[in-house]
């Protein structure tokens, strides 16, 4: 009889455990936060669950506290044996900033996109932007929706972050264009054959758009992240 292979689990520890928890109350998959950290996407998984490496290395821990917030001495930093702590970085020095547009993008009827100007700025913290995009920060916008089309997913006046680097659309993903000089916000779908596309409305009270030409609309990102006040 042939022999089974289990993969074992060594026993999570107190300090994996703690990170594990963080991670899940943060919403950041292990993957992303070994991509933030560099490393291949199994890294953080396999520090978690199989105890290697058997510390984390300085490069990452600084990643890892950085994102989740725990302090590098409880992610097995060596303590510094009575010297001083190094001072903080300066406020904002390891924050990118992502441009505010004034476009308000419709989860509905649509709304006309004039020509969007540039209102603010909002400063991200560069490591946990990285565990959302490789897209440099010039190329990401802070834009507004309106409607409820995409509810619940999206809420009616929720800020949405889009990625103007991801304009080739993959099945299921959500993504702001341009229909007839209208800004919309939808999911999309891709016949496997047709390669058409269906433009999905998240809330069922809204209708889906059928059987759509992929040149009819012009994209102008992938929604990668979005915030509403409570």
């Amino acid at each position: 009889m042939a022999m089974v292979k289990k993969t074992v689990r060594k026993p999570v520890d107190a300090m994996r455990q703690r990170l594990r928890d963080r991670l899940e109350a943060l919403g950041v998959e292990h993957k992303a936060l070994s991509r933030a950290a560099g490393k291949n996407h199994s890294y953080i998984n396999q520090f978690i669950y199989k105890g290697v490496p058997q510390k984390l290395p300085e490069d990452v821990r600084l990643v890892v506290s950085e994102i989740t917030g725990i302090p590098e001495s409880e992610l097995g930093a060596h303590k510094l044996g009575g010297k001083k702590a190094p001072a903080p970085a300066p406020a904002g020095a390891s924050k990118d900033q992502v441009a505010v547009h004034d476009a308000q993008i419709a989860a509905g009827d649509g709304v006309y996109i004039d020509r969007a100007h540039k209102t603010g700025e909002i400063g991200f913290d560069r490591a946990w932007l990285r565990t959302m995009t490789d897209t440099p920060p010039r190329k990401l916008r802070i834009i507004q929706l309106r409607g409820d089309s995409m509810e619940p997913t999206l809420p009616d006046g929720a800020w949405v972050m889009v990625d103007l680097n991801d304009v080739k659309p993959v099945s299921n993903k959500i993504y702001v264009f341009a229909e007839h000089d209208e800004g919309r916000v939808k999911r999309i779908a891709i016949h496997p054959q047709t390669r058409r596309l269906t433009l999905i409305s998240d809330n069922p009270t809204w209708p889906n758009i059928e059987d759509v030409d992929p040149a009819a609309i012009d994209i102008f990102g992938r929604v990668i992240w979005y915030s509403k006040k409570l």
